[in-house]
């Protein structure tokens, strides 16, 4: 455990006593499930049951947790309807009121005919096996050591290509939501950002460390059609000269196109400036594929991965087609080197270092953090460079001296069985292990499989998913990279004439306390923003980085002025998932010198409703503390007004409604949960009864 005393300045918001995550009648596209609920002042843990059934006669999970967020990655099944609820534990072991019940959803699973070979499972990286697919359908998911399946795509037909070491997740939308371009996205599928209309290479799209992102865009231009291709009369038959000469046949060239964070182009690296048409492939099956595409284009680049060295400031791109590697310094351009096949294959010019390496439709080339460059060598044209009978698939690790000479480090050959035409990843793993995918379709199978290897070259681990062509792996330690609790010291309320006032009461010390627990998996920076109204603390912007699975406690230096209290906004949130921001706002004062303030707890307060749950009548008790417009309405879990219960001018004072479970046609409502909501001038507050029949 880390304890470090900041003294420092910043804000959040919380509603008072309520669940928050996951949301009512929300549907989950994921079965490990975080659940996170408002601090109860003065609680000392929190008990959370969860239930497929609303008595929670027999729940499920009941368990008890010192903060206010908890993780359930064992209980839960798809296709479900889940109840859930809380409630505080206080120091003397007395139980507050059960906050809840919300009620959630899961969806259905979508990964069929997948199977796991499990033949060492005591060096097994732990964590869950990430994967993008793409035939015969774009789909994403993932998948615990035992296969089972944890989290989908929803339908969205997301192709994975990167899952970062914070837990960022971005691919390629192919459906309207955004349609054709890269897309980085959360858990929820949530579209955190995309280019605006922009179509985006479907094999790479990446974010970089000052925030801008990054992939491939496309450049077609005419180009020639090649006279000594095994394709050639089949073009000349359709009326092409065919002649290497002639700009006759449109040509893909991909630009690496860098966005800022508001969508607009910074840089660009046009392969057309840097690259010749005199290379191109000549042996594999691309001009055949041209042909069958009915002419729409010569796929010439076909380039499949983006490394982007924050170090030293290089590009890496992976041209399959051309069979090669370039390194590219940034923001310059220039080509540094390309690595590839020698001639008569391929004619890389000046920059051309290690031909013999032989690779070919090479995939996921990247830096590892030892310098060496690493790629899977799909190899389809390896009979024709080894002189075998069998096209072989490789991994290749790479220690590139000098920009001038390679040394193999390390390399693995995969049977025959598992060559892979298309597609293919590696992925180095914490403990040294090397997660692979290949698309296995040699030897005429279709075995498409992800090994594990051990740092002996052992297959420890493997899945395979008959018929299906994946992207990538990745191995992420845990679905929740934005998982954390805040916890406030002296955190109370005080109820005055009916009105409840959130508090925090500033200690003898004159320190503002409060706890940040990073419940993620994933060590990583949080934001604490945080101003008040009176100066005692001020303003305050601040970064704070902890470790995974440990908290760190806060202090804030307190000057109290000639004001007898202050009002404090915070908003805390995980640096790199700004999108699960949590806002904060109390009243801190000295103990004993208290004052009313119109604010939002002052205006009125609305008390739970009794009965609750109730059969056919509930009252709902309301204070007002000053003459107000006032409103409530009944509403069911989709948002429906049901009931306009008062909207009347009204004195301040105590007050009371009746509903009798009617709609405002008078007739009976069906049993279920309901919110009732009160305004009053500018102000609103939402809360939740049932109605049992």
């Amino acid at each position: 455990m880390i304890s470090i005393i900041l003294k420092l300045g910043l804000f959040a918001s919380v509603s008072f006593c309520a669940l928050v995550r996951p949301s009512i009648n929300q549907s989950l596209n994921y079965i490990h499930v975080a659940f996170e609920w408002d601090q109860e002042p003065n609680a000392f843990s929190y008990q959370i049951q969860i239930d497929t059934l609303l008595a929670f006669q027999n729940p499920i999970i009941n368990n008890f947790t010192q903060t206010t967020s908890f993780l359930d990655d064992q209980n839960l099944s798809w296709d479900e309807r889940y109840y859930w609820r809380v409630r505080p534990v206080f120091s003397n072991n007395a139980f507050g009121e059960w906050i809840g019940p919300s009620v959630f959803f899961t969806k259905e699973s979508v990964i069929e005919n997948l199977d796991i070979e499990i033949n060492d499972s005591t060096f097994i990286q732990s964590g869950l096996t990430a994967f993008g697919g793409w035939s015969p359908e774009w789909r994403s998911a993932m998948v615990d050591q035992n296969g089972k399946e944890i989290w989908n795509d929803d339908g969205f037909m997301i192709k994975l290509s990167l899952i970062d070491s914070l837990g960022k997740m971005y691919g390629f939308s192919l459906t309207s939501w955004p349609t054709y371009t890269g897309v980085k996205i959360n858990v929820d599928i949530d579209p955190i950002w995309h280019p605006e209309d922009t179509h985006v290479d479907d094999h790479e799209f990446i974010e970089l460390r000052n925030g801008n992102y990054m992939g491939f865009t496309y450049d077609d231009r005419l180009g020639p059609i090649p006279s000594n291709n095994y394709m050639t009369q089949a073009f000349r038959d359709l009326g092409y000269a065919a002649d290497d000469s002639t700009l006759e046949f449109m040509w893909r060239g991909h630009v690496i196109t860098e966005w800022n964070s508001d969508g607009e182009v910074n840089w660009t690296w046009n392969a057309w400036d840097h690259f010749t048409t005199d290379d191109f492939d000549n042996n594999g099956f691309t001009w055949w594929a041209a042909y069958t595409w009915s002419g729409q284009f010569y796929d010439w680049m076909h380039s499949n991965s983006i490394f982007f060295d924050e170090n030293s400031q290089h590009i890496y791109i992976s041209t399959r087609h051309l069979s090669r590697i370039s390194k590219i310094a940034y923001p310059s351009g220039n080509v540094i080197w390309n690595m590839g096949l020698p001639e008569p294959y391929i004619s890389t010019g000046d920059e051309s270092i290690c031909n013999d390496l032989l690779f070919s439709f090479q995939h996921h080339a990247q830096i590892l953090e030892n310098g060496n460059l690493i790629f899977f060598d799909n190899g389809n044209i390896s009979d024709q460079l080894f002189g075998m009978q069998n096209k072989i698939s490789r991994v290749l690790e790479i220690n590139v001296i000098d920009d001038s000479y390679c040394e193999v480090v390390w390399e693995y050959i995969l049977p025959p069985n598992l060559f892979g035409s298309a597609g293919g990843g590696i992925y180095v793993l914490e403990n040294g292990n090397r997660l692979i995918y290949t698309l296995g379709d040699g030897e005429g199978t279709n075995e498409p499989k992800i090994i594990e290897l051990s740092p002996e070259d052992n297959v420890i681990w493997e899945l395979s998913l008959p018929g299906h062509a994946l992207h990538r792996p990745f191995r992420i330690p845990s679905l929740h990279p934005d998982r954390f609790s805040v916890i406030f010291d002296n955190y109370t309320t005080l109820s005055e004439n009916g009105l409840d006032r959130k508090l925090i009461h500033i200690n003898d010390n004159m320190t503002l306390s409060f706890n940040i627990f990073n419940e993620s998996d994933y060590s990583q920076h949080f934001v604490v923003d945080m101003n008040d109204e009176n100066g005692w603390i001020g303003e305050s912007l601040d970064t704070i980085y902890i470790q995974k699975n440990d908290h760190i406690l806060l202090e804030y230096d307190v000057i109290a002025n000639n004001v007898e209290s202050t009002f404090l906004n915070m908003i805390v949130y995980p640096l790199h998932h700004d999108y699960r921001k949590r806002e904060y706002n109390f009243e801190i004062s000295l103990q004993g010198e208290l004052y009313a303030h119109n604010n939002i707890f002052r205006v009125f307060n609305l008390s739970d409703p009794f009965p609750n749950p109730f059969n056919s009548n509930v009252v709902l008790n309301y204070n007002l503390s000053k003459k107000s417009m006032v409103k409530i309405t009944i509403y069911d879990l989709i948002g429906v007004a049901v009931k306009n219960l008062v909207n009347e001018v009204q004195n301040e004072g105590n007050k009371f409604i009746r509903w009798n479970a009617t709609n405002n046609q008078g007739q009976p409502v069906s049993a279920g949960v309901y919110l009732y909501s009160i305004e009053a001038g500018e102000f609103r507050q939402t809360k939740k009864m049932i109605l049992l029949k």
